[in-house]
């Protein structure tokens, strides 16, 4: 299974992709928006992490524009915007999932297993 890690932070990133490549999960990272879209594209992922906060365009925008081409992808958007409205706006654009950072390691492995179940259905 191969996990996209979409994230402008480094240090977070490289954590995120230490304890799924550990559960044996392939996993890129990208740090934009932009290179995000192209990656999909090119290499589609069975499951997307996103961040809202990212270069050029938000994870918001970024999903819109995945669903728009057709990809039909689980995501969990991982992210610090935790306000209920970001919550609900993720949710309703059709994420599986919103976690809040910072998190625990465990909660997100287990999150990421529920999805990818539903998925693989």
């Amino acid at each position: 299974m191969r996990i996209l890690v979409v994230d402008d932070d480094p240090i977070g990133s490289r954590m995120v992709q230490f304890l799924l490549t550990e559960q044996g999960y392939d996993v890129d990272l990208v740090d934009n928006s932009r290179g995000a879209l192209a990656l999909v594209e090119k290499r589609r992922p069975d499951l997307l992490l996103l961040d809202v906060n990212l270069p050029p365009f938000s994870g918001f925008d970024l999903y819109e524009r995945i669903r728009e081409r057709g990809f039909d992808l689980p995501v969990i958007f991982v992210t610090a915007k935790g306000e209920v409205e970001d919550r609900v706006h993720g949710l309703r654009l059709g994420a599986d999932d919103y976690i809040c950072k910072p998190f625990q390691p465990a909660e997100l492995t287990a999150r990421v297993e529920a999805v990818l179940r539903r998925y693989q259905k």
